[in-house]
């Protein structure tokens, strides 16, 4: 699950190479505190990729799930995210798959 701070066009784009992705505004929680989103990702099954710091704080606080996948891109175009997704395709599934993980920072 796509976060605010992330356009809509991202997750769009990677459907192919992760089946099931959505953006918060395509499950209407998008005007949701935080929290809020939090907790429908976790009763839902999403890992939220997101860049903001609050879902790690949430993460620290709480575990998972939901798995939170935090992109320190700073001030990135969407084909900047893309390339980046696209480039550790590998690695974000690996920590999808595995129960231990809680946080993976790229």
């Amino acid at each position: 699950m796509f976060d605010n701070n992330l356009s809509v066009k991202i997750a769009r784009a990677i459907i192919t190479h992760f089946p099931g992705s959505k953006h918060v505004s395509d499950l209407k929680i998008d005007h949701y505190p935080d929290f809020a989103i939090w907790d429908y990702a976790k009763s839902n099954h999403f890992c939220i990729i997101t860049k903001d710091k609050d879902f790690y704080h949430l993460s620290v606080t709480y575990g998972h799930p939901p798995k939170v996948i935090w992109l320190l891109a700073g001030n990135s175009t969407n084909m900047d995210i893309l390339k980046m997704i696209n480039f550790h395709k590998e690695d974000i599934q690996a920590f999808l798959s595995n129960d231990k993980n809680i946080l993976l920072l790229k």
